[in-house]
Order: C-alpha cells, then sequence, then structure tokens
C-alpha cells in the first residue's frame, strides 16, 4: 500500500517517542530497580557500592512522602483511650521527693512499689498492666518486705496474685552477647526430676535467681534438673537455700551438663513463647533474648519484645510483631512484642496467623505486617501533642496512681484521683528516658508501643505496595513523562520554560493526589518518590528533542497537505490558491470512531497499539482519498473529513456515502486480525451530515491548515455517537438522503432533537448501494419502514405487533416495542412531533 499523510508523520512521531522512550527506560531502571530492591531496616557498612546510596537516598525521599502521608491521616483520626499511658514523668517525680513515704524518693523505684502500683491500676479497672520499663538488672534494693524476699522476688508475688493480667518487656538482641566470665564450677547438685518441661520452669527460676548455672539433662519421659557449685560444701549450702528434701546427689560436672544449660533468655523464651502459626522461618532471628531478670520470670506473667523497627533515617515507623528464637537443642520458638501480647490478652485469645501480608488475631482481627512480619504504624494523631501521651488520648501521671495507692492501703474508703482505667490497657512508664524520631515528632517508646496496641485491637495498619507494583508505577510514570514531554511539545510548541515545568508539576501533583487518596482512603502506601522523580526527569529530558521532533514534524504535514488528496485536487489548489480562502460552502461532514478501541488503549503494548492504529487510519485515509474527500483530522482513532472542499463537487453527499461504504468494508475485511491483536471486539461507527459550513484555510503563521467548521460538524460528530444507541455503523441525516438516495438505500431510524437545531431531526442508516442489496434484505426495510409508518401515524397497538415480528433479528425493533409500550399506556400530546419523550437507556 502507498504511503500516506499519517504513515510518514507517524514515523517521525515514534521517532521522537523513540528517544523520549529510551530516556524512560534508563530512568525506569536505575529509579525502578531502587524502588524495587529496598533497603532493609539495617544498620549498613561506611563501605557500600554506589547502587546501594542511591536506594538509601531514594528510600529517604519515599520516607518523608510516608510522613507527609501519615499526618495527614492522623488529622483526620481520633485519638484512642483504649489505651492509658500512665507516665513517671517529672510532675512525678517532684511530687515524689516531698512525699512521706521514703521509697517514692527513691531512684529508680523499688520493684516492689511498681508491683504494688500494677496491682492498684488492677484495682482500679485495668484490664491489664504493661510495663514498659527496663528490668534487665537486679533491683539496687535487696529487700522489700522479707528478710529473705528480694524486691524483685517481691514484684513478681505481686504480679502472680493476678495470673494473665501483667506485662513485662524485653529486648531481642541481634547478636549473642559475649559470655561473662564465671567460676569454676566442677561439681553438680542435682534438683530433682521433672516431667515436661513447664513442670520444671519455677524450679529453674529459683535455681537462675540465684546467679548459678542451671542445666536441663532429659531422660527418656522426663528429665533431671541440675545445677553447678564451686565446691561440694558450696553445693550443700545452696541445697539448703533451696530447700532440697531427701538425700543430696552431688557429683562432678561433665562436658555433658553443660549441653543443656537453660540460660534466663532460654527460659524466657520458653515463657514469652507465642501460639504461632505460619511459616516462622520468614521471621527475623532473635539471636538472644535480654531481660527481665530471673526472679521475675514466672509462668502466670505475660512477656514481650519492645524492640522498635528503625528505618534508613532512624526514623520509627513500624514495630516488629514476632521473631524466631531457636534453643541450643535446635527448637525454635516463636516470640513476640509487647504490643501484640497486649492486644492478644485484650482480645481474651492467645494464637495469631501469619499468611502473606495478614496477621490475624484470634481468628477476628486481622492486621497488614511486611515481609518481616512488623507493623507499619498508623498514627492517630498529626503532631505528639502536650505531655508524653503523643499519638494517645491520655497520659496520666503516675503520681496520680501512687496517692490512690495510698489511700487504699491506708484504707481511706476514697481515692484522690479518677483515673478511668477500666477494661483499658496500662502502660507504666518512665517518660524522661530518651526519645525516637517519628513522622508525627518525638515519642516515648512506650507511647510507639500503645499506638501499636491501638492499632492491633482496631486491626488497622499501613499496607506497603509489593515492590514489583511500585516498580511498575515508577517505570508507567518515567513512560507517562515521555509521553506528556511528546504530546506538551505537540500542542504548545512555543512555551516557555515556566508553562513546562507548570505542566510537569500539575502532573506530579495529580500523581501525589492519588497516592495521597490511596493512603487516606485504603491505608495503602504506594511509591511516591520513584515514580514523580521518574516522571520529572523523562519530561525534561525528552522535551528538547520532543521539540526539535514536533517542529519537523509540522513542516512535514504543510508540505504532506498534498498527498491527503487526489493528485489531480492536489494540483488544482495548487495552481488555484484562492480555493484555499475561507467561503461558505454546502459540504458533507463525516465523523468515523472505532467503538471498543479506547478500552484497550491502556492494557494493550504500545508498539501493538499504534501500529493497529497506523494500519486502520491508513485503510480509512484512502477511502476517503479515493471518493474525492478530504482528510481534516484523526482524533485517536476516530476520522473527521469532509467532501464538496477545497475542490466542488457535483455531489459531496453521495461522496461522503461512498467513502462511508468503502471504509465500512475495509474495516470488516481487517477487523478479525485487528480484534485478534488487541484482544477486545471492535465495532465501525459514523455519522455523516450535509449542509452549508464555513471551509477554508485557518489558522495564524504558525500554523495553518484547511479545514471546515458549522453545524454539519457538530451534527456529524453527535450522529457518530448515536450510532451505538440504535445499533448502526452509519447514521445520517435527512439532508443526505435527500441528495443521496438515487444511488444508495436508507432507513430510517428515529426522529431527534439536536443542538443548535429548531426543529427535530430525521435519522436514517446508510444500509447499502443500491441494487446490490438481496430481497429479502429488502423486504426486512420494507417492513421495518411499515410500522415506524404506523408508529409515527400513532398507532402503537398496530406498530408494537409489527415490530415484535422484527425484533428477533432487529435490535432497533425491540427498542420500538418499549416505545410502544410506553405510548400505549401514556399516549403523547396532540402535537407530537415524533420525538420520543419517555424514559429510554442507552
Amino acid at each position: 500500500m502507498a504511503s500516506n499523510p499519517l504513515q510518514s508523520a507517524g514515523r517521525r512521531f515514534l521517532a521522537k517517542f523513540g528517544v523520549a522512550f529510551a530516556w524512560a527506560s534508563l530512568v525506569s531502571v536505575v529509579l525502578g530497580g531502587a524502588t524495587y530492591f529496598r533497603v532493609p531496616r539495617v544498620e549498613l557498612d561506611e563501605q557500600r557500592p554506589w547502587h546501594v546510596d542511591v536506594r538509601l537516598w531514594l528510600e529517604r525521599l519515599e520516607l518523608l512522602t510516608f510522613d507527609w502521608r501519615a499526618r495527614m491521616l492522623g488529622d483526620q483520626s481520633t485519638r484512642s483511650d483504649a489505651v492509658v499511658l500512665l507516665s513517671l514523668d517529672d510532675e512525678t517525680l517532684a511530687n515524689a521527693r516531698l512525699a512521706v513515704d521514703p521509697s517514692l524518693a527513691v531512684r529508680p523505684w523499688p520493684r516492689d512499689l511498681l508491683g504494688r502500683l500494677g496491682s492498684q491500676a488492677l484495682r482500679e479497672g485495668a484490664r491489664q498492666v504493661v510495663f514498659a520499663l527496663a528490668l534487665a538488672d537486679l533491683s539496687p534494693r535487696g529487700c522489700a518486705t522479707a528478710e529473705d524476699e528480694s524486691d524483685d522476688e517481691a514484684m513478681r508475688r505481686r504480679l502472680e496474685a493476678d495470673p494473665g493480667k501483667s506485662l513485662l518487656q524485653y529486648q531481642v538482641l541481634d547478636e549473642v552477647p559475649r559470655p561473662a566470665e564465671r567460676e569454676l564450677t566442677p561439681w553438680v547438685l542435682k534438683i530433682g526430676d521433672y516431667s515436661s518441661e513447664a513442670e520444671s520452669r519455677a524450679q529453674v527460676r529459683r535455681v537462675l535467681a540465684r546467679r548459678v548455672p542451671a542445666y536441663r539433662v532429659p531422660t527418656g519421659r522426663g528429665g533431671e534438673l541440675w545445677t553447678a557449685a564451686t565446691s561440694e560444701a558450696d553445693a550443700r549450702a545452696l541445697a539448703a537455700a533451696l530447700e532440697l528434701k531427701g538425700p543430696l546427689v552431688i557429683r562432678p560436672e561433665t562436658p555433658d551438663d553443660t549441653r543443656f544449660e537453660v540460660t534466663p533468655g532460654g527460659l524466657l523464651a520458653e515463657l514469652a513463647e507465642l501460639d504461632f502459626k505460619g511459616d516462622s522461618s520468614a521471621l527475623p532471628l532473635a539471636r538472644a533474648l535480654e531481660g527481665p531478670v530471673a526472679p521475675l520470670l514466672s509462668g502466670v506473667v505475660r512477656y514481650g519484645a519492645a524492640n522498635l523497627a528503625h528505618d534508613v533515617d532512624w526514623g520509627v515507623r513500624a514495630v516488629p510483631l514476632a521473631w524466631r528464637s531457636v534453643d541450643a537443642e535446635g527448637r525454635t520458638h516463636v516470640v513476640a512484642s509487647v504490643a501484640l501480647q497486649a492486644a492478644l490478652r485484650q482480645l481474651g485469645s492467645t494464637q495469631v496467623s501469619w499468611v502473606g501480608h495478614r496477621l490475624t488475631l484470634s481468628d477476628t482481627v486481622s492486621v497488614p505486617v511486611d515481609e518481616s512480619c512488623a507493623l507499619l504504624l498508623r498514627w492517630d494523631a498529626s503532631d505528639v501533642g502536650r505531655g508524653a501521651r503523643g499519638s494517645l488520648k491520655r497520659s496520666i501521671p503516675l503520681w496520680r496512681l501512687a496517692v490512690n495507692l495510698g489511700d487504699d492501703e491506708a484504707k481511706r474508703g476514697l481515692r484522690h484521683h479518677d483515673n478511668e482505667l477500666s477494661d483499658r490497657v496500662v502502660l507504666i512508664a518512665d517518660t524522661t528516658s530518651v526519645s525516637v524520631p517519628t513522622p508525627i515528632g518525638r515519642l516515648e517508646q512506650a507511647a510507639v508501643t500503645g499506638q501499636a496496641v491501638v492499632n492491633l485491637l482496631a486491626g488497622q495498619g499501613i499496607a506497603r505496595a509489593e515492590p514489583l507494583f511500585d516498580f511498575w508505577l515508577t517505570v508507567g510514570l518515567a513512560f507517562t513523562g515521555a509521553v506528556l514531554a511528546v504530546t506538551f511539545s505537540s500542542l504548545f510548541r512555543r512555551a516557555g520554560w515556566l508553562a513546562m515545568l507548570l505542566t510537569m508539576g500539575a502532573s506530579c501533583g495529580l500523581y501525589a493526589f492519588v497516592a495521597r487518596y490511596l493512603f487516606l482512603t485504603q491505608t495503602r502506601w504506594v511509591a511516591m518518590a520513584a515514580p514523580m522523580l521518574a516522571l520529572s526527569l523523562t519530561f525534561l529530558a525528552s522535551l528538547g528533542y520532543a521539540a526539535t521532533i514536533e517542529r519537523s514534524l509540522r513542516d512535514f504535514m504543510f508540505r504532506a497537505l498534498g498527498r491527503a488528496i487526489r493528485p489531480e485536487v492536489f494540483r488544482r489548489v495548487e495552481s488555484d490558491l484562492d480555493l484555499m480562502r475561507p467561503e461558505r460552502r454546502e459540504v458533507a461532514v463525516y465523523f468515523s470512531d472505532l467503538e471498543g478501541f479506547t478500552a484497550i488503549s491502556h492494557r494493550v503494548e504500545p508498539v501493538v497499539l499504534i501500529r493497529m492504529l497506523q494500519d486502520y487510519l491508513a485503510r480509512m485515509t484512502q477511502a476517503i482519498v479515493e471518493s474525492h474527500g478530504q482528510v481534516d483530522k484523526y482524533l485517536g482513532d476516530g476520522v473527521m473529513a469532509f467532501f464538496g472542499a477545497p475542490v466542488h463537487l457535483e455531489n459531496p453527499a453521495a461522496a461522503a456515502c461512498e467513502a462511508a461504504l468503502a471504509m465500512g468494508a475495509a474495516f470488516e475485511r481487517q477487523r478479525p486480525g485487528w480484534e485478534k491483536r488487541v484482544g477486545q471486539p471492535l465495532v465501525f461507527r459514523a455519522g455523516l451530515d450535509f449542509g452549508e459550513a464555513l471551509v477554508g484555510e485557518m489558522g495564524t503563521e504558525h500554523r495553518r491548515t484547511y479545514s471546515v467548521i458549522g453545524e454539519p460538524v457538530a451534527a456529524a460528530a453527535r450522529l457518530e455517537q448515536l450510532a451505538r444507541r440504535y445499533h448502526a455503523h452509519v447514521v445520517v441525516t435527512g439532508a443526505v438522503v435527500e441528495h443521496a438516495s438515487a444511488r444508495y438505500v436508507f432507513r430510517e431510524l428515529d426522529t431527534v432533537r439536536l443542538k443548535r437545531r429548531p426543529n427535530p431531526v430525521r435519522l436514517f442508516e446508510l444500509v447499502g448501494l443500491s441494487g446490490s442489496l438481496p430481497s429479502a434484505q429488502l423486504e426486512g426495510l420494507g417492513r421495518f419502514a411499515g410500522a415506524l409508518g404506523a408508529y409515527g401515524a400513532r398507532r402503537f397497538k398496530e406498530a408494537r405487533a409489527a415490530f415484535e415480528a422484527l425484533s428477533e433479528h432487529d435490535r432497533l425493533a425491540g427498542r420500538y416495542v418499549t416505545r410502544c409500550q410506553y405510548y400505549e399506556a401514556t399516549p403523547p400530546p396532540a402535537e407530537w412531533d415524533g420525538v420520543f419523550s419517555g424514559p429510554e437507556a442507552d
């Protein structure tokens, strides 16, 4: 097929896109790759490859956009009162210095006092008490209540008085700490036998509380518990302290004994083990657990890790929920965070399930987590506010609880303060400690933990998009920047840099709005930094080259005007430029479109889509040119053309009908192949009108084109849109029928009102060339015309019967059946002009 202007211009156009897409591809590789390979939450070495620096820089930018969205979401949220922070703050310390009770003036406060405060919170209605305090070291007070009871043991005893309602925190260590040097212990003392590990834990704690080793040696169904001593005398003294009954078993220590040593961390892992369902191997590894001290370990107290997740900028936005701990025997224990343990206790459950990126608690509450089972926090405030509460609703000075404790222990019958702790999770924390940076400001760790508990109870959290999703977003925005650059240069040839930057800013702003909308409405975190950078870089890099190509393309289009029409017409225009002058002339205006093309434009590969579109428009252009028509413009997959200018035609309406039928035939020949390539049904639709319009060369010295404006243009465009309603391929007006009925067969469709037309307009369908239609089709057209005549004569019952007979093979007849039914029930007024006035779906 001979080359035509579209194909030649298209090659230039694709060349322009080629450079832009090359830039987009380069940017996609760099920024898309950096987005896909995210930097994990670990401290990096000073010596690292360049691509890690790029990823770090990009991740820091992305975290800034996250913080911006997080604060906006916080503005729309309400602070929760489900968790209350009891703060050991400056106010509490100032009052404690003047208290009558001397134990309140001591720093740190006695562990027994902390236990009493926890019991007081429970008496005031708290559902559970979380001690968000560092308890990894023994209390500096040797004795709190009795001669043989340490301060730590006194606290444990008070916690055990309310089983399961107290939660102590510990730390997960990434590295195994260096073992401390111990005295030589050549002797071992048997503590007793046990039938299960759970049965032995209380005795193990007692041993470890004495700060001596504990060995749990399996022996078939159960096992034996031993401890080590520096001498036989020391072993006997230890036995007396542990109140062992019966004959003592003391023997030399062997290497096998040390294989079964139970450390405080190992015992803590057993006590803190979580009922976990899921792939525990994907959890981060806890190489060691630190604290609470051995005297505070108990089977009826709950334990959770207080670790926070630090991002690459050392900000805290997430809370790890679970870790895997492997003991000396190779067994895996899953341990949970303080927040997860508190939420489970509040929900009355002990089981969690991890599937994909969702963690389910108690089979009722599900939260999004990342690949390491960390919860990305949804903050319930946009700033930290006053005091230590952070994004929680309340932070109460611990002094108020201490005063109430004094009231209750003195049995005064009244309490100074109503702390409103009923059914709340209470966090007792020292808020004078070092804070951590968060999106809403610097917060104490306990306030971060409290927000995590609120999120878990409400089933809330931020779900970050998968790396692959963010990668394709970056690629998509990179290529969007290329398209914008080429489009911008095509539409605004003399635009300055300010306009270019405004366009780029508007595009980035639109994407930022969408990303913000997803974050605020779906709590979904999609990448912003990399996609917006990709769009900006490709837009700016492609714009210069695209502008140069656009100038070349503009010159080509001026030269190509002669190739868009028949050679003899081109010669006449070339010899008589007056034909290009504006004038009013009767012309036929034609619009066509491909139904179904828009639906594929966003999912079919650009190369496939452009090639198919080029092929389609080339065939349509050829049909127009061969029918003495002039292509005015291409509207995506649409075509606008006119007939009768710049050279007069004897019958422009007939020429337009000839082109419409030729285009329809060309389309039907190629339709199966096109539909196979794009995977979407396609339908050819066209509209055609005839009348007086203004034609001529229009524009300025910057751009000139021969075009047409006037009422027939608007009417033809509207007819093309109406073609789908009537299931017709080519819809024309009565003016076209009047001038072309001698050569072509038409079927009347309807009477409608068009804008700027004072009187109703009769619509017809172009059926085919006279003498080429089979007799059966002509008979069907006659029956339809008869039924339509009865409908126009208000004989609706008769018309309905006729249309019903045709409706099996004619969808338009079905529409008239519905109309007849409507008018049988609601007759039109006497002055009815044939325009249907009832409800009707397109």
